[in-house]
């Protein structure tokens, strides 16, 4: 059977810990700002989507995946 990742921390010498929750909160970090990045690219993508050239993007896109 595995140890879960809780198991194997805790198992861990206080130095080893430290380490470890450091490195977790600066992934916590980095996927957080992926996230806000990744909702700002989708916004943005919708906004131009409704705009004025929406119709033009989207056949575009169409087209794009219908030759891919």
């Amino acid at each position: 059977m595995s140890r879960t990742s809780a198991e194997i921390i805790a198992s861990l010498p206080e130095a080893g810990r430290v380490f470890v929750s450091e490195k977790l909160a600066e992934l916590d970090r980095k996927l957080e700002q992926r996230r806000q990045f990744d909702a700002a690219v989708v916004e943005s993508l919708l906004r131009a989507l409704k705009g004025p050239l929406g119709k033009t993007l989207r056949d575009k896109i169409k087209e794009i995946a219908a030759n891919a």
